[in-house]
């Protein structure tokens, strides 16, 4: 019976850590309920796949909207850079920013400084991740104030990111600052654009604004069969990592929920069968003086001492399944997920 009630109570607890950590997590930004990502939809077609804006779609939304309090673009689309000077030559992910990326999502670096609005006309400037300043620069403390080359153009390094940041994609080493002498075309240089909602304006609302200012920009050209689509950051994190992601978890979860309501009906079929079994026991504890209250509190913590051994057993089978769940990496987690909240929680015993 421990057993049984092992294997129900900690798939799911193992599951629900899962969904937890994937779905119901808050994001590690600033007030992340206000963060929404901004694609190109089709009008005709919603199944179509969400495409990357312009450029100029976005300086445009950041023009004229009124529904953010802060707007910011990031591009992985030919992210990759060539740096030289440290070690071999290596290609490295270097993601393209506005000056306002950092501080649309409310985090600083731990050393130097994020963008600010200044940088834009003093040449290429860098942030790195935490990761590539320890595996690829050691660690070097004076790092900030530094010039990497990175396609043959000094870059000055700004700041370095806490080690717990990162945004998608989760393998970015560093992030360069989109300059107003960028010599990529702003209507062909495709972007993600992001924005921080103002306080009281839902995403219906900033959906319908962005949806008129795209309509009222290409009145004539191809992005016509396109509109401005609105939705939660973490949403969106969630569909880049897997389209039906959160469906799949669900029906996880509804699925252990119904093998723990088997595995507890087969418990109690079983604590029936051993009270009848023990018809005669109770009898003679009768005859000997026991009253009715005595014999079902001895019931009660019999059923309790079980519940407590089972609900034990499920916890440590719960802390082997996540163990071996981060481990085998069976799917991509969506950026900001975090299945081990429950193994901090019960060896600190706080959440």
């Amino acid at each position: 019976m421990i057993l049984t009630l092992a294997f129900g109570i900690g798939a799911n607890t193992a599951v629900f850590s899962v969904v937890r950590g994937v779905i119901l997590r808050p994001l590690p930004y600033k007030d992340p309920a206000r963060l929404v990502e901004v694609f190109d939809a089709s009008v005709k077609d919603p199944n179509l796949s969400k495409i990357f804006a312009s450029y100029t779609d976005f300086e445009e939304y950041a023009r004229h909207a009124k529904s953010f309090e802060k707007t910011a673009f990031a591009t992985w689309a030919g992210a990759g850079a060539t740096l030289t000077g440290h070690g071999p030559t290596r290609n490295v992910l270097a993601v393209p920013v506005s000056e306002d990326f950092f501080a649309m999502l409310g985090v600083s670096a731990v050393r130097g400084r994020t963008f600010e609005a200044g940088d834009l006309s003093r040449g290429c400037s860098v942030v790195l991740s935490d990761r590539f300043w320890r595996n690829t620069l050691g660690a070097d403390p004076g790092v900030v104030g530094w010039s990497l080359d990175l396609n043959q153009h000094g870059c000055t390094v700004l700041g370095i990111m806490p080690a717990t940041f990162e945004f998608y994609p989760r393998p970015t080493q560093l992030w360069t600052l989109f300059t107003p002498d960028d010599p990529r075309p702003r209507d062909r240089f495709m972007v993600l654009s992001f924005g921080r909602l103002k306080p009281g304006v839902s995403v219906a609302q900033a959906q319908s604004e962005l949806a008129a200012l795209h309509k009222q920009i290409h009145q004539t050209d191809w992005q016509r069969g396109f509109t401005a689509a609105v939705g939660p950051l973490q949403d969106e994190f969630t569909f880049l990592a897997a389209r039906n992601l959160r469906a799949t978890l669900g029906l996880l979860l509804v699925a252990v929920a119904l093998v723990l309501l088997i595995a507890c009906l087969n418990v109690a079929n079983l604590l029936l069968a051993r009270s009848s079994a023990r018809a005669r026991e109770f009898a003679v504890r009768a005859a000997l003086g026991s009253g009715r209250a005595r014999l079902v509190r001895q019931l009660l913590i019999e059923g309790m001492l079980l519940a407590a051994m089972g609900g034990a057993a499920g916890v440590a089978v719960a802390l082997g399944l996540v163990r071996y769940f981060v481990h085998a990496n069976p799917i991509e987690l969506p950026v900001g997920s975090d299945v081990w909240w429950m193994s901090r929680c019960w060896c600190s015993r706080r959440c």
